[in-house]
Formats: structure tokens, sequence, C-alpha cells
């Protein structure tokens, strides 16, 4: 039995090396593909990146500084309307405060403004500031600008236009820099001078923020080619002081200063008058870009390693199941494996051959789950499902679900208008009800042949609602068969397990709808809302529920339903009225023991007789439905149960008689062939010939483990006489001859 294999462990390592390069190659090219054309692009881009950093650096210096100087402007433009700072009120010893409160304001609305003053072409020789009037010569003093004469300044400070100046030395490193604004009034008449001093700190912080790292210097120069602001190194300042140097730099490129080569990029001047320029040191961003372009290098380097350790891991693994199916065909083949034949193929060709021998079994394992899913569903509506895991476990095995939160059953009667299992209508509905699915709503069927009805579970969301639902099924039902069919529902559920009160609600319901013979669609629920009787009230509605509750055995649905009818004696008002209700509702209870042969519950009701009241007699009645729903959960009462217990055994103790057919079984229980066929289709899910099949294969696959007896005695003991040709049809079914199953099973 086990397979020959001195050349396996060749076959396996090709196999496996196989399956490795074959990751390999599905990683590699594209890999080195995408990493080439990812490492020229980033170079391409870094290097590009490096000529265009400092352009792109300049403007954001030229919006950013030029920005805070049209914030200026308009806050010149603000002072002629401010009456605080007209040079009356200024001059004015009371209302100059009020004017240097204002100045005090338009000095912190300026990010770059270190101080603001007025200068008035009426006084040239003073300036009002936030701190009052001074004079030309405190102004220059303060401004450590001595070497600027008085008048010179005066007739600086008296500009048409706005504009920066400059009042350091020329050969001072540091910047006395002013920024003018002509004051107009209304008829656009200059009669002053906004004078900010401008923050030299503020102005570097926006040059540092705009340099392109440590290998690029930015300058500001104004119209007269003097440089206002720099950062960076000193030696190019140095360079750029010369004017005729300045000049040169902006026409060019590319630069040598002190044998070092500078890459220029200059902005035009603007309409401020500002020129802005940078110089980069090319060597020091290249060696940034060789970092960069090494650090990639070592990172796709680090990648290919990282990928070909995970195709090889990945090859060992994805290998590992095919490892194991040579190891369990090898124990159910004899067939040597030839030198020179790969693995796999001779994998794929045992596999195919297993599949096609099988290919019957997995189409009747099909064929089962419908079967199933009934007996999901019986056993559901039946109240055999106690735990909300077990539900979702049977309902996910044979594909159920019932979408939204609200659930409910309706019954169709099978007698009425011949809707009999025999008549074609009958087979109609059965397929249709299947599975069920409309907007909002879901539903399954089920037949429950005892009560003689078609039972269907919805599922459904609130805003569907019921009533449409019942309705929409009466409409499709009648197009369908043609019939006006009765449709029972019970009340909803909110939990699916507790679906079984609803069955019996539907049950009722059906029942008093054949006692009417009016409505087609009746609800549980209007039951409980009818006219009130004469006399003593009973409600036909729970009496029907707690008859069907005793005769499903739900204990719990039946205490619930007495509970409730105790309640509804009680207000019937006088006592007599209410010992005649009580007996009304023990008589119930009895009929329904007699006829299920309950002497224990008999007895109870005998003594329960002599009660007092309504809650005196409740215990009672619990006892006696507690007895009736044991009885019923305990002995099958009805004529499917019975039949089915009856049909199976007798099936069972002669499943190799010869003689063993429907007509011979129709016989036996008096019943006509087709129910017989039915009725077993619907217990087993198996047709009759199908299902003697299946028991027989499985008692010669018990005999086959459990004894050493000839196997031709087992076969022909099973009820097959031609031995030969059941053993081909046993290893077309199972997959080996009976000989090599019981090598394979017995200890």
């Amino acid at each position: 039995m086990k397979l020959k294999l001195k050349k396996l462990p060749l076959f396996r390592m090709t196999g496996l090396t196989r399956s490795i390069l074959s990751y390999l190659v599905v990683f590699l090219f594209p890999f080195l593909i995408v990493s080439g054309i990812w490492f020229k692009t980033s170079k391409d881009s870094i290097n590009q990146q490096v000529t265009l950093s400092a352009r792109n650096h300049l403007l954001q210096l030229q919006s950013a500084f030029e920005n805070n100087l049209m914030q200026l402007n308009d806050l010149s433009h603000q002072i002629p309307f401010d009456n605080k700072l007209s040079l009356a009120q200024t001059n004015h010893a009371y209302y100059a405060t009020e004017g240097q409160q204002s100045l005090k304001k338009s000095r912190l609305a300026g990010s770059i403004v270190a101080d603001v003053f007025l200068l008035y072409y009426d006084k040239p020789e003073a300036l009002f500031s936030a701190d009052g009037w001074l004079s030309l010569d405190v102004f220059l003093k303060e401004a450590k600008a001595e070497s600027f004469a008085k008048n010179q300044v005066a007739e600086l400070f008296q500009t048409k236009v706005p504009k920066l100046v400059n009042l350091a030395s020329k050969t001072a490193i540091s910047k006395r820099l002013y920024y003018l604004v002509p004051l107009q009034n209304q008829d656009q008449v200059a009669y002053g001078t906004a004078i900010y001093a401008i923050k030299d700190s503020s102005i570097q912080q926006l040059l540092d923020q705009s340099t392109f790292g440590e290998e690029s210097s930015n300058f500001i120069v104004n119209k007269q080619n003097e440089v206002l602001f720099h950062t960076g190194k000193k030696e190019l300042l140095t360079y750029l002081k010369e004017k005729e140097q300045l000049q040169q730099v902006t026409k060019k490129t590319h630069v040598k200063i002190e044998q070092q080569d500078y890459q220029i990029q200059a902005l035009d001047k603007s309409s401020f008058d500002l020129a802005y320029i940078s110089l980069v040191d090319p060597n020091n961003a290249l060696d940034s870009v060789n970092q960069v372009q090494r650090n990639l290098l070592y990172f796709i380097g680090f990648i290919l390693i990282i990928g070909a350790m995970v195709v090889y891991v990945l090859g060992r693994r994805s290998y590992q199941p095919m490892r194991q199916l040579e190891k369990l065909i090898a124990n159910y083949t004899t067939q040597e494996v030839k030198e020179g034949e790969y693995a796999p193929s001779f994998v794929h060709e045992r596999i195919e051959q297993f599949l096609d021998e099988n290919k019957a079994l997995h189409q009747e394992i099909k064929r089962q789950t419908p079967h199933a899913r009934e007996q999901v569903l019986r056993k559901l509506i039946g109240d055999r499902i106690k735990t909300q895991a077990q539900l979702q476990l049977l309902l996910d095995s044979v594909h159920v679900k019932l979408t939204g939160q609200h659930f409910f059953v309706m019954t169709i009667s099978t007698k009425e208008n011949s809707l009999n299992e025999f008549s074609t209508e009958h087979d109609l509905l059965i397929e249709y009800l299947q599975t069920v699915k409309g907007k909002g709503y879901t539903a399954y069927a089920t037949e429950i042949l005892s009560t003689q009805v078609i039972a269907i579970l919805v599922g459904y969301e609130e805003i569907t609602g019921a009533k449409r639902i019942a309705e929409a099924f009466h409409h499709e039902i009648f197009d369908l068969v043609g019939l006006q069919l009765t449709i029972a529902i019970g009340d909803p559920v909110d939990n699916l397990i507790e679906i079984n009160r609803s069955f019996i609600e539907a049950l009722a319901a059906l029942e008093y709808a054949y006692s009417q013979k009016s409505q087609k669609i009746i609800f549980y629920d209007a039951l409980k809302d009818e006219t009130k009787k004469a006399g003593i009230h009973y409600p036909d509605s729970e009496e029907m529920k707690l008859v069907q509750s005793l005769t499903q055995g739900d204990y719990a649905v039946a205490t619930e339903t007495i509970h409730a009818l105790i309640e509804v004696g009680v207000k019937q008002g006088s006592p007599n009225a209410q010992k005649m209700f009580g007996f009304y509702l023990l008589n119930t209870l009895t009929k329904f023991a007699s006829k299920i042969d309950s002497h224990d519950a008999l007895m109870v009701a005998e003594k329960a007789t002599d009660f007092h009241s309504l809650y005196d007699l409740e215990p009672n009645l619990l006892q006696i439905a507690q007895l009736l729903c044991a009885l019923v959960q305990e002995k099958p009462q009805n004529k499917e149960s019975q039949l089915k217990q009856e049909l199976f055994d007798f099936i069972n103790k002669n499943y190799a008689a010869s003689q063993l057919s429907l007509e011979w079984l129709a016989e036996e229980f008096d019943m006509s062939v087709s129910y017989l066929s039915r009725f077993i289709k619907k217990e087993s899910g198996l047709t009759f010939s199908k299902y003697i099949q299946e028991l027989r294969l499985n008692k010669i696959k018990q005999a086959l483990v459990e004894t050493n007896r000839p196997i031709k005695d087992i076969i022909r003991d099973a009820g097959y006489y031609d031995v030969s040709n059941y053993t081909r049809k046993f290893r077309t079914i199972v997959g080996v001859t009976p000989g090599q199953y019981r090598t394979l099973h017995q200890n």
C-alpha cells in the first residue's frame, strides 16, 4: 500500500527549487525594473530640486517681505482718516496722548515694525511718535545716524512714493532701515510721511527661513544696488558690497568667488524696487544629492536581500501543502513515481482523478443542504434550539440568513382547496417558498406534516411591516397556484430563538380563521381585540394559543397563556362568574389531557375542582400544563412522529431484504406509494433508493472495520449479490476498494 519513492527526495527538492525560483522571478524582475525607474526618477528629481529650490526660496522670501510692506501701505492709508493723528490734534497738550495711543496700535499692527513716526510737512523739523514729539536731532542720535545731516534727512523723508531707506553709514555692517509711505489728504495732496522703523531681527528671520540649507546665501538689494539684508557667508557679502560686482552677478548664472564656484538665482526688481539674489555652493549641494543617492542604493539593496529571504520562506511554505499531498497520495496508491517525473504534475493527476471519482459525492452534499435547512427550521419553530450560539451555528451551516431585527411566522393549511401533498399546486407552492427575498425582508418555509400546515419564517425590518409582507405573499401565491389561501400570522418577536411563540400564535389564528370562514389574512394580534361577548368573556385567541402550546409541548408559552387567562378571568366581576371562568379553563386542559391519555393530569384536574379563587386555581393549572407538555415531549403523539419512528425502524431491520421496495412499505403501512416517497425524502433528504443505498453502504463499512468476515459475505448480507459489480461501485463512491478500506481503517 505504500508508495515506492526512491527518487522522491529529488522530486521534492526539484519541486521546492522550482517553487522558490518561480517566486524569485515574479519578485525580482518587477522589483529591478521598478527600482531602476524609481532610482533614476529620484536622482533627477533631487538634482532638479537643487536647481529650483533656491529660486523657490527666493520667491517665498519676496512674497513674505513684500506682503509685510503692503500691509504697511494699507496701514498708512488709514492714518489720514484718523482725526487723532492730525497735526492740530498732535500739537494739542491734551489730545496728543490719544494720537500716541493710535500710533502704538499702528506699531503693533506690523509684524516687522519696531517703531512708527509721523513727519508733517508743516513741521519738518520734528517727528511725532508713540512717545510724543521729538526733534530730528534726537531722532538721528537715537537711530545712530549722526553721519546724516538734519536737512538731508528731512528732505529724504519728504517722499512722494513708498520707499526703503538706509540711515546707516556706508561702511557700517548693520543697517538702519526705514520704510517711508507718503500721507495724502482727501484731495490726494501729500501732507506728511509715515516712517516705519524696520526690525532687523524680523527680516533676518525671513531670510533664514528662505535659505536652501548652509550651501546658499540670500540677499535683498535696492535699486541703488545696495545690499539691504543678507544671510549666509560673510565673504560673499564683502564681494557683493561693490555695486559693479553686484551688477555683474545679476546677469550671470555662475560666479567664482575666492576660488569657489557658485550658482546664481536672481529675481528682477519688483514694484518696490527690490531685487532678490541667491548664491548656492553646488559642491555642497551635490554632496547632499550623492548622500541621498547612496542611501537609496543601500535601501534598494536591503529590500532586495529581505525580498530574497521572503521569497525563500514563501517558496518553502507554499510547497508544504504539496508535500502533504504527496504523503497523503502515497497512502492511497500503489503507483510508482518514475524517475525524472515532476512531483506536482503527479499530484495534480491524482487529485484530478480523485475529484472525478468523488464528483457524485459533492453533488449529493449539495442536494442535502435543502433537507438540512428544513430540519433546522423545524427544530427552531419547535423550540428545540435553546442557545443563541447553537442557533447561529446551525443557521450558518445551512446558509439561512433571516435579515432584519424582527421575526414572525405565517401558516398556510395544506387541507384547504385540495392543497394536499399530491397536488401540482402543492409542489409549486413548496418550491416557491424555499427561499423568498423581498425589499426589507427574507423568508424560509418548511412543511409540518403533523399539523398539515406550511410554516413560513420571516425576518424583516420594522419599516417594512408584517401586514405588507403578508399581503405580498397572498398576491404572489394567488398568481402562482390560482388559490385564495388563508394566511395566519403570529405576533412578531425580537429574538429569533423565541420564534416558536409566533408559530403557536399563527396556528391559533389559523384555527380561528377556519371557524370564521371569512378572512383570508388574519393576525393573531387582531384576535385579542375581538368584541367581548355577553356574559362571561372567554377569549378564543388565548384559548386556541393555550391548546396549540400544549400540542407543541411548549410549557413556557403555556405558562404565559394561563397567567394571561387568569388575569382576564379576575376581571369578569362577581365570584360566581370567576368560578365559572375557572371551570371553563380547567375543562380546556381536561379535554386535552383526555385526548392524549394523561391520567396524571386528569387526577390533578379532579382535585383542582374544589378551588376558591382563580389565583387558587392557577398553580394546579400550571401543574396540569407541565404534565401535558412533558408527555408530549416524551412520547411522539402525532402521526408524523409515529410514522417516522416506525417506518425507519422497519427499514433498518429489513434493509438487506430482496423484496424491500416502496410498494412493499406502502402495503405494510397501509399508505400510498406517493405519500411514502415524499415522506422519506422530507425526513431523510434522500430518495428511497438513495437512502437504501447509503444505509447498505454504511452497514458494509461498519462490517469491514469491525469484523474479519470475508468481503463477499459482507456485501451479500447487505443485499447485493453481484459482488464484483458492487466492488467497482464501492470504489467509485468511496475512492478505494473494500479491501483497501478495511486496511486503512482497521487498527
